[in-house]
């Protein structure tokens, strides 16, 4: 386990579609206020404050969320969120992969128009209102494919892919080149640590081990850790553990000591304080209010 004094689920695991038609709209329903922990995905995503608001984290870039705002985040963009209240919020995602708006075969589009972007070569706009022209069109075109995201009508999937490439022109025709700014450079080594979190999470975890996967001194490394993630590695693996163990609590009938063993956490005693720190009620407590879910 990551010692305070020595001084986690990175690629989230949600299925966005399928294989051979990978988009999804995700509806969260939040009650006690904007969360969102930190986590990147292959696939591009446009994330729509439906109700309420909040704190949105892309790549060490804070963004204030307000009803009807949207925030377009790029693949392997690190991002996540945090609350502003307690009151009730929601939020759609719309998730898609690249092959949604390219060929498989040599294609100009996913040459000219995606790779330069999912690259960083290309910067497209990130924060999204409807106070833009531009902006809104995109926002209403997000509107449109959640209200329709349950539907199975016939030629559904070619709506959805027009939609999708619409939107994409819009996002295009407002990208500009990137420029780097001071803690980009550090975003590339950041993710590579969640990686190895992301492979590691259930076995001891020191400080010395992340910086040295970096190639960073331990306090250099927890600096440019926490100044990017905005909580220190110890914090951010504790948080994801919780987070695993809360999945696993309302999703399989596995012991409680078992569950927290398999996530990392080696004092029962010590998970439990710290799953109620975090969530706000005991382990046992938590699978009684989700599992039916």
């Amino acid at each position: 386990m990551l010692q305070k004094n020595d001084t986690n689920e990175l690629y989230e695991k949600i299925p966005h579609g399928t294989s051979n038609f990978p988009y999804k709209v995700h509806l969260t329903e939040l009650e006690s206020g904007f969360s969102l922990y930190p986590h990147l995905h292959q696939e591009f995503e446009l994330l729509v404050m439906h109700k309420g608001d909040g704190i949105m984290y892309a790549d060490n870039v804070e963004y204030i969320l307000s009803e009807g705002d949207g925030l377009f985040i790029n693949s392997r963009s690190i991002h996540f969120g945090k609350k502003l209240h307690t009151k009730t919020i929601s939020f759609y995602a719309i998730v898609f992969s690249e092959k949604i708006i390219s060929s498989t075969y040599d294609d100009l589009i996913f040459e000219k128009y995606v790779t330069p972007v999912k690259n960083n070569d290309i910067r497209l706009p990130t924060y999204l209102s409807r106070t833009g022209s531009w902006q809104s069109r995109i926002l209403n075109i997000a509107d449109e494919l959640y209200a329709s995201r349950d539907s199975s009508a016939w030629c559904e999937e070619l709506r959805i892919k027009t939609q999708l490439l619409k939107l994409w022109t819009l996002l295009c025709e407002q990208g500009s080149p990137s420029q780097i700014g001071p803690a980009d450079k550090y975003l590339a080594d950041i993710k590579s640590v969640m990686e190895y979190i992301n492979d590691n999470y259930a076995s001891r975890i020191t400080l010395s081990d992340l910086a040295r996967h970096c190639h960073m001194s331990s306090g250099h490394f927890s600096r440019i850790f926490s100044s990017i993630m905005h909580k220190s590695p110890y914090q951010y693996l504790v948080d994801i553990r919780i987070e695993k163990s809360s999945h696993l609590l309302s999703t399989s009938t596995l012991p409680i000591g078992e569950i927290a063993a398999s996530c990392g956490f080696c004092d029962f005693s010590y998970y439990s304080k710290l799953f109620k720190e975090t969530m706000g009620c005991t382990p046992s407590e938590y699978r009684r209010l989700h599992r039916c879910r």
